[in-house]
């Protein structure tokens, strides 16, 4: 027989259960999506001879590319003539029927929206309509060769300030070390008043040296970036004599023993 342990729970009904609290996850999955190239703005079409001129506002995005389309209607479709990395193309063409252009941009692959505008050739009249399209002509040359010149002028004083900026970095870092080898000589020209390294002294002392002698190759790196051939020589040739001079510090015990004194020689 089983037996069963009975527990008087009183008169009332069992209580209710509690339910738990609501648990929140502190992030949210995000999925990565790229930036969209902007609309295209300002797209024009000017006439010129035998031909049309396409001009519009750039996408303010590295690395856009622009595809030059043609078309028989607003809606297209469209025959694709070039990809220019510039804001304008200039369709040549004897035809002086009207064509519709499209011009869409895409950066790194992706396309974004394009525009279209209507075009045809300059219908040459007289002489005068012709003087005059050349001259139209000859200044949008112009304004287009004076833009990249602007431009390689920007690009180039940006690399100089560039170099100059590094250049005083190089500077300002070898005249630290050099602040920081004179110092170090400074104060064993001070150990050099008594003639003598004392026990105290040696821990600090083989420290500093091997400080010194540590910064020996980021040194020589930074005199080869700004090409100080005569400095970098100097630098050298000191520590070397430093390094030789420290070897001969050997009497009683030698410079770096810290278990009695060294005379200077």
């Amino acid at each position: 027989m089983r037996r069963v342990t009975l527990i008087d729970l009183g008169a009332g009904p069992l209580p209710a259960q509690t339910p738990p609290a609501a648990r929140f996850a502190p992030w949210l999955v995000q999925v990565y999506a790229p930036p969209q190239p902007p609309v295209l703005t300002g797209l024009a079409a000017t006439p010129v001879v035998d031909g049309v001129l396409l001009d519009w506002t750039p996408v303010p995005l590295s690395g856009a590319v622009y595809v030059v389309g043609i078309g028989e209607a607003q809606d297209g479709p469209f025959t694709e003539l070039a990809q220019v990395d510039v804001p304008r193309y200039l369709y040549s063409n004897a035809d002086a029927a009207a064509k519709w252009f499209s011009v869409t941009p895409s950066v790194r692959g992706v396309p974004g929206v394009g525009a279209t505008v209507e075009g045809a050739p300059k219908s040459i009249v007289s002489d005068e309509d012709l003087i005059e399209l050349q001259r139209q002509i000859d200044e949008a040359n112009r304004l287009r060769f004076e833009g990249d010149a602007k431009e390689a002028e920007d690009r180039a004083k940006e690399i100089a300030e560039k170099a100059e900026e590094l250049d005083k970095k190089l500077r300002e870092e070898r005249a630290a070390r050099e602040a920081a080898v004179a110092e170090e000589r400074k104060r064993i020209d001070a150990i050099d008043d008594d003639e003598i390294i004392s026990p105290v002294e040696k821990p600090q002392l083989r420290i500093d040296f091997a400080a010194v002698m540590g910064e020996r190759e980021g040194i020589n790196a930074q005199a080869d970036l700004s090409e100080v051939v005569d400095e970098k020589t100097a630098y050298n040739d000191a520590l070397d004599a430093l390094a030789e001079y420290m070897e001969t510090l050997t009497l009683p015990t030698r410079w770096d023993d810290p278990s009695g004194v060294t005379y200077l020689t």
